[in-house]
């Protein structure tokens, strides 16, 4: 069998985020991840049960062994045993490591219509057409898209295939065939990838990213290699999952003895493993005709068990498809218009896990907050003829701030706009004046057409508030929808990235503020200098020297941020390593890393956002 080889990537890679998001995402910060909880799973070929198994039988089988394997998943023995006699699709390999056999995806509760076309807009809609035929990127990254380039968390979407040797996979008491496996082929070519499947593999990728917006974690379809992704020891903070999309017709049959969606071994995300066990984490069945959105929403639901993550039912159905227009990521909820992380407070939840909570006790920490929450700490905009920011709403009671100045009498118009078709965001636009008192709002009722898939309405807001003059503050939330107990939603799980724009004083109604009437951009990318290694015997450093940006975008630099970029002895990135945000006057750093060869790259901000990465930097080794 051939290896598919991944797409070549121009010389410079261009790291891309989702619609709303600035092109080059915050990687946020990093410290205290080594205090988070790592489970550390000892010698994985060490059988407990005879042959995988499942259901009583698998309690019955484990006998004075229950504690200790519930103890190894993270469960006590009362869960385990309930999970193992309630759920078919669970099940314990023979070392007595959880994992998922997932059934195939359900029909639609209503037949589907059909879908909106590309460049048709529905008015109001917080999900947009999500054609799955144009590419929204250009075909020569599709495979190097990341959400939070610099993270060190991640999830890799694998697409190309993989070749999967000495993993849990092939030790199983039904065991898959030692082997390079193919990635997602639609149309008989797995070694080549159409425009068309270029744009799937975006759209896939731009919704699972979405999923997991509010977390810090860079979503990539880019192959760091597995030091990109496997636990070496405890002090090892860079580490994540690998979901791999295989339309392989072996692997379903050895691996699932019939159809299924995918697999996943629960709760390894943090694992200590140094030899990669259990990667793939993640399995993704995928079919010519499937679509992007249950292949998104498949991903996102196997990400979930790697990081703790258990099935949301009823108790009657293992699986919980959720109402006609929302259901939850852990659920059977792929042809739902909204669906969201979930505590179970639906009607007939069978369990009430707090999703969030699980995945940070895991190892993927939240975001840190990236808009001042209060009047007090806004984030002010100053007085412009237009103003656009983008935003995420993390937790639901994450509120962003935002004040501008009006110098004129004008009708002040904004607007909130999630990142389209998927979206977890409902939102909610407040306009207050400078004493703080609401002057506007706007929360629309959400709902859905029955598009194949689904696509949600009102789930963006926008107001206008006529003669406004003097200062402003917009105030943007997640909000839920109804009574979760019937139809509706609540804001838990109404996170994820959002643009905030609005509309100044126009400049022939304001001569003084002629420059400011001017369409703010994110600044071009800074210059790099010339990086050098450390000095000899000290701490294992290397300096990186660059210049400003030619274009600040209309907008002061506000602070700069360093990615060291870890080479193999191939030349090829295995690692990348963010460094603090750095003051806008800052040309150079001095960067403590671990020994071996880096090239650096450097990004600007403004108040819209972040520049494009810089070219790379000559390759030094830190020493």
């Amino acid at each position: 069998m051939t290896f598919p080889a991944p797409r070549i990537a121009v010389a410079t890679a261009l790291f891309l985020t989702l619609g709303a998001a600035p092109a080059l995402a915050d990687a946020g910060d990093t410290a205290g991840n080594a205090s988070l909880p790592v489970q550390d799973r000892g010698n994985p070929h060490a059988a407990t049960l005879p042959r995988d198994m499942h259901g009583l039988a698998a309690v019955k089988a484990l006998g004075t062994h229950l504690d200790a394997v519930a103890a190894q998943n993270d469960l006590s023995a009362a869960r385990l045993t309930k999970i193992l006699t309630s759920d078919d699709t669970a099940w314990l390999s023979e070392d007595g490591q959880m994992f998922y056999q997932e059934e195939p995806p359900s029909a639609p509760v209503e037949p589907p219509s059909a879908d909106v076309g590309p460049g048709v807009v529905q008015p109001d809609t917080g999900s947009g057409s999500g054609s799955t035929t144009t590419p929204a990127y250009p075909v020569a990254q599709t495979f190097k898209l990341h959400s939070r380039p610099g993270a060190s968390k991640l999830i890799f979407l694998d697409f190309n295939g993989a070749e999967i040797k000495g993993t849990g996979w092939n030790t199983r008491s039904n065991p898959l065939g030692v082997g390079v496996y193919t990635g997602y082929d639609s149309d008989g070519h797995p070694g080549t990838f159409s425009t068309a499947e270029d744009a799937w593999i975006q759209e896939v990728w731009r919704q699972v990213a979405e999923t997991y917006a509010p977390f810090d974690v860079d979503v990539t379809t880019e192959d760091g290699g597995p030091d990109s992704r496997e636990r070496t020891t405890s002090l090892d903070t860079h580490f994540g999952t690998q979901v791999l999309f295989t339309n392989s017709a072996q692997a379903v049959a050895q691996l699932c003895n019939s159809a299924c969606l995918g697999l996943a071994w629960v709760g390894t995300f943090s694992d200590v493993d140094p030899v990669g066990f259990y990667q793939p984490a993640a399995l993704v069945f995928t079919k010519t005709t499937m679509s992007a959105t249950v292949a998104a929403q498949g991903a996102a639901h196997e990400a979930g068990h790697t990081l703790g993550l258990h099935h949301d039912g009823t108790t009657s159905q293992s699986y919980y498809p959720g109402t006609k227009a929302w259901g939850p990521v852990m659920g059977s909820a792929m042809p739902r218009a909204v669906t969201e992380f979930s505590k179970g407070e639906y009607a007939g939840a069978n369990q009430t896990e707090d999703d969030l909570a699980v995945i940070q006790a895991n190892g993927l920490p939240l975001r840190t907050d990236d808009h001042g929450s209060t009047r007090q700490t806004a984030d002010a905009l100053g007085t412009q003829a237009s103003y656009a920011v983008n935003g995420i709403i993390r937790t639901r009671s994450d509120v962003d701030f935002f004040s501008i100045a009006l110098r004129c009498s004008t009708n002040l118009t904004v607007a909130a706009t999630g990142i389209g078709r998927q979206s977890a965001l409902d939102l909610r636009l407040d306009v207050l004046n400078g004493s703080g008192v609401t002057v506007k709002s706007s929360s629309p009722v959400s709902g859905y057409t029955t598009a194949s898939p689904p696509l949600s309405t009102g789930m963006n807001a926008s107001v206008t508030v006529p003669g406004a003059i003097g200062t402003y503050y917009l105030r943007v939330d997640g909000v839920g929808n109804g009574d979760p107990k019937k139809t509706g939603w609540s804001d838990y799980g109404s996170l994820g990235q959002y643009r905030l724009t609005a509309k100044g004083c126009a400049t022939a109604t304001s001569p003084s503020l002629a420059a400011n009437d001017v369409q703010v951009t994110r600044p071009a990318a800074p210059r790099i200098g010339k990086a050098a290694p450390g000095a000899k015997g000290g701490t294992s450093t290397a300096l990186v020297r660059w210049l400003a940006p030619t274009s600040n975008g209309g907008a002061a630099v506000t602070k700069y941020r360093v990615l060291a970029r870890r080479l193999n002895d191939q030349g090829r990135v295995v690692r990348s390593y963010g460094s603090a945000y750095l003051k806008p006057a800052a040309r150079s750093l001095n960067m403590k890393l671990p020994k071996a060869r880096y090239k650096f790259v450097v990004v600007a901000y403004n108040r819209v956002g972040a520049s494009p990465l810089s070219r790379a930097s000559n390759i030094v080794r830190a020493r």
